[in-house]
């Protein structure tokens, strides 16, 4: 058994995926195994060593297809690139998977700090399940996938094409769990604290944006800004 298959017997991603309508045909043409390039994933492990946070990940090179190209966390502190990263992003994306990493290993603690925040978790059957067949599975994320900010606002990565839904056509709508209302704008708070974030649709994006822009990069340094 290889190392993606001992993951998937884990955290269940690509079977949750493929149970899924939506995922399932948003993944049909891809190819999710690893690809043997011994000099590009040596590269990625020497820079993986800058962090603490990284230096005992586990690197897998992926098929340029698997889930559109888009690096992403395993279980068994696996981090996935594409076969063909682009070398100038690695350092960057290293650091922001990195905390995904630490998410899986200290759900806890991040649930503390995202509660902190301003986020709390919220069970699918809360949810029109029209609404939660239709969301992006997302591996950093799988956890707990849903979550609402100042509790009234869940932010959910919709496939917009239901016919031919594609990984890299998702916008973010906001659930407002009031009126049962679905809004393709965040609301002002949201904005307030978070500016124009790149990936809103779930805490663990928010914070690992955050956390590794500031340049967090040891478990002590994330100790205490999750525990404080």
């Amino acid at each position: 058994m290889d190392i993606l298959e001992q993951a998937e017997q884990i955290d269940r991603y690509r079977t949750k995926c493929m149970n899924n309508e939506y995922n399932s045909l948003a993944r049909r043409n891809q190819h999710y195994f690893s690809v043997d390039d011994l000099s590009a994933r040596t590269s990625i492990m020497f820079r993986a060593q800058d962090f603490e946070i990284t230096q005992d990940a586990n690197i897998v090179l992926l098929h340029p297809s698997a889930d559109s190209g888009m690096p992403h966390t395993r279980a068994n502190n696996i981090i996935c690139f594409s076969a063909d990263t682009n070398s100038n992003r690695i350092t960057t994306t290293l650091l922001h998977e990195g905390m995904h990493l630490e998410q899986k290993k200290n759900p806890e603690l991040w649930k503390s700090y995202h509660i902190k925040q301003g986020w709390w978790p919220v069970p699918a059957s809360y949810l029109p399940e029209r609404w939660v067949n239709r969301c992006r599975i997302n591996p950093d994320t799988l956890e707990l996938p849903f979550w609402s900010w100042q509790t009234n606002y869940v932010p959910l990565p919709l496939f917009a094409n239901e016919a031919r839904p594609t990984l890299t056509d998702c916008p973010i709508r906001w659930f407002d769990m009031r009126n049962q209302t679905l809004l393709s704008e965040p609301p002002e708070s949201f904005i307030k604290r978070y500016g124009n974030i790149g990936q809103p649709e779930h805490p663990n994006e928010t914070s690992a944006i955050e956390l590794s822009q500031e340049g967090y990069s040891t478990r002590a340094e994330l100790y205490n800004v999750l525990s404080s």
